[in-house]
């Protein structure tokens, strides 16, 4: 099987592993917490930035600059509350004698973190035309279009609503609750 793997199988292969690898190195509760933290900031940052944009008014005039800090500003004191939880429990649960179980459940969230950023490369590859045949052949690729298929179609929705500014994408393929069943099943 490994025989037939191109470049681009390989290039997934290490992404997979490392984010693995990653994940058991840090544990559980700090894969757990930052990702919940960079989800949380991103989306307090979109929502809610804009509610202390008059906190920086009379230093920073021009609005738009006074936007971008602002949205990175909140959105960094939502990761550093994320990590001072996350430190709080990786210390609770090595108090407790459950380390080896943290790091172990850890190495699971970093193969799927690993799989989501196989799957958003080729996603990225294909949205700005930048494939041009280095997935021909692959084994893999093919798996991880069937996900990105139906990720975007079940966001876009969100993106038509939350985006209405955002210049023309091409049409996603439309799937039903039957096929979404097949492929869940």
């Amino acid at each position: 099987m490994f025989e037939q793997f191109t470049s681009f199988d390989w290039i997934i292969t290490v992404i997979i592993l490392l984010s693995g690898v990653t994940g058991f190195m840090r544990g559980f509760c700090s894969e757990a917490t930052s990702m919940f933290g960079w989800v949380l900031a991103f989306w307090v940052m979109l929502k809610h930035s804009d509610k202390i944009d008059f906190l920086l008014k009379s230093s920073i005039p021009q609005s738009n600059v006074r936007m971008v800090i602002t949205s990175f500003l909140v959105f960094l004191g939502i990761l550093i509350i994320a990590k001072i939880t996350g430190l709080i429990l990786k210390t609770f649960v090595s108090m407790i004698g459950l380390g080896p179980f943290d790091r172990f459940l850890g190495m699971v969230i970093g193969f799927v973190r690993g799989c989501l950023l196989a799957g958003l490369l080729i996603l990225a590859l294909e949205f700005f035309d930048i494939d041009k045949g280095f997935t021909k052949g692959s084994k893999l690729a093919g798996h991880f279009r069937q996900v990105n298929t139906i990720i975007l179609a079940l966001s876009q929705p969100i993106l038509n609503n939350k985006l209405p500014n955002m210049p023309e994408i091409p049409d996603l393929p439309n799937i039903n609750s039957v096929d979404l069943a097949k492929y869940i099943n």
